[in-house]
């Protein structure tokens, strides 16, 4: 009898073991307060600028290349229910800088190359929970304004000449986002993600900085509702 009630106990414990947790779940899932949240991320990013920039350098007998490096954003948002949030925010994307230099006939000539690009967007977000996990997938989508700015010199160390700078207003791209998070409580959550800005444009020296390129970022973030 004694053994029977302890097995009946053991029984009894991992049910509410198993239970318990299921059932707070629910009513987190269940009980959702719309509200304000704020949000971040960094990571590995970079301009879809194409290879005629680079493939261009490449030709000098000298070159040093940089394309890529650590982006980041920075995010406010407004959660109407578990599904579906707007958010506003902006991106700063690394440089991308291309030099080279060859020997004229009485000095060394250089010449460089240099591109940056930032982001405002106002997206919107859905969002699909994996069951009672924690896990859920999300994607955004919106209007992404792109301010990239463009410089060309050439010269040696005594005399410099720029022969372009430009620096374009804000042009409306679509911005977009796919990615994978947890929520570990109703307040905090981390997720990894692709993100990024689409355009068919590519950067060429002919164009005279016109163009305005893509770009993407491969990121960690988190958010935190109020």
């Amino acid at each position: 009898m004694l053994v029977f009630n302890l097995h009946r106990g053991f029984l009894a414990c991992i049910i509410v073991f198993i239970i318990n947790p299921m059932v707070f779940a629910y009513s987190y899932l269940d009980e959702y307060d719309p509200g304000l949240y704020i949000g971040g991320q960094l990571g590995l990013a970079g301009t879809n600028e194409g290879d005629d920039v680079e493939n261009y350098f490449k030709t000098l007998s000298n070159h040093k290349i940089r394309r890529g490096g650590l982006g980041g954003k920075l995010f406010l948002g407004y959660s109407f229910n578990r599904y579906f949030s707007l958010e506003g925010g902006g991106t700063i994307y690394p440089d991308n800088k291309y030099e080279g230099w060859f020997s004229g006939m009485f000095r060394n000539i250089s010449e460089d190359f240099k591109s940056k690009l930032y982001t405002l967007d106002l997206m919107a977000k859905g969002t699909l929970p994996f069951g009672y996990s924690g896990w859920n997938g999300y994607l955004k989508l919106g209007l992404a304004l792109v301010k990239s700015k463009f410089s060309y010199s050439l010269g040696d160390r005594q005399r410099r000449v720029t022969f372009l700078h430009k620096d374009n207003s804000f042009t409306p791209k679509v911005g977009y986002a796919v990615g994978i998070g947890y929520q570990f409580n109703e307040h905090f959550g981390l997720d990894v993600s692709i993100s990024g800005v689409y355009s068919s444009d590519k950067v060429k020296l002919e164009d005279e900085g016109k163009k305005v390129p893509g770009a993407v970022m491969w990121g960690l973030g988190f958010t935190y509702k109020f």
